[in-house]
C-alpha cells in the first residue's frame, strides 16, 4: 500500500488542469536532472530552480524526493502499458504485434529519454512499497510480451515450448529492447525506426 502522506493521486486528480501542469514540468525537470546529475546527487532545490519555481513550490506537489523520482517512473511505465496494450490488443498477425511492440519501445525510448534511463538506473532508490509497485508493472509489461511471442509460437506450430524457454525468450528480447537507453542519442546517426527494425531482424532471425 503506497504511503498516505502521497499529496495527490498517480494522474493529479485532486489538481487543477493549471496544477497538473506544473506537475508534469516539474517532473519534466526532475527527470533530466536525476538522468544527468544522478538521482543521490540532485536535490529538491535544484528541481525547484531548474522548473523555475520556491522549493516550496515544490512540497505543494511532492512530499519528498523520492516520491518526485517514483511518480515521474509510475507514469513512464503506465504510459509504456498502455501503448504495450493497445499494440496486442489490436487485430494484426503475431508477427506485426512484436514488430510493433519493439518499435514502441524504441520510439518510447527516444519520446522519453531520460525517465527511460531512470527506469533502469534509479528504480532501486525506492522504499520498498514504491519498488514493487514499479515492479508489478514492470512484470505485467514482460507477461504482454510473453503471451505475444506464445501467438507467434503458435503461428508457426510450435507450441512445444515450456513457460520457462517462453520466460527466457522475453527477458532475452527485453534485453536487446533496452540496450539502446546505455548509448541511444537522440538526433544521432541512428534512427529509433532503425534500431527497431535490427533489433527485429536480429530476434526473428534467432527465433
Amino acid at each position: 500500500m503506497l504511503r498516505s502522506k502521497m499529496k495527490h493521486s498517480i494522474n493529479g486528480g485532486q489538481f487543477t488542469a493549471k496544477g497538473r501542469e506544473k506537475i508534469e514540468q516539474i517532473c519534466e525537470k526532475a527527470a533530466v536532472l536525476f538522468s544527468e546529475k544522478g538521482y543521490q546527487e540532485a536535490t529538491l532545490a535544484d528541481v525547484a530552480k531548474a522548473a523555475g519555481i520556491t522549493k516550496a513550490g515544490i512540497y505543494h506537489y511532492f512530499t519528498t524526493k523520492e516520491e518526485l523520482l517514483f511518480f515521474i517512473l509510475h507514469s513512464y511505465m503506465t504510459g509504456v502499458l498502455e501503448k504495450a496494450k493497445g499494440n496486442f490488443s489490436a487485430k494484426a498477425t503475431p508477427k506485426e504485434k512484436l514488430r510493433r511492440f519493439i518499435m514502441d519501445h524504441i520510439k518510447y525510448l527516444d519520446e522519453n529519454l531520460h525517465e527511460s534511463r531512470l527506469i533502469i538506473n534509479q528504480w532501486h532508490n525506492l522504499a520498498p512499497e514504491y519498488r514493487d509497485t514499479i515492479r508489478m508493472q514492470q512484470r505485467a509489461y514482460v507477461d504482454l510480451l510473453k503471451r505475444g511471442i506464445e501467438d507467434l509460437q503458435g503461428n508457426r506450430g510450435n507450441r512445444g515450448k515450456d513457460a520457462d524457454d517462453i520466460r527466457l525468450t522475453a527477458y532475452i528480447l527485453m534485453s536487446l529492447c533496452n540496450a539502446p537507453y546505455n548509448w541511444y542519442r537522440a538526433g544521432g546517426k541512428f534512427s529509433p525506426e532503425r534500431i527497431a527494425e535490427e533489433i527485429y531482424r536480429i530476434f526473428m532471425a534467432a527465433f
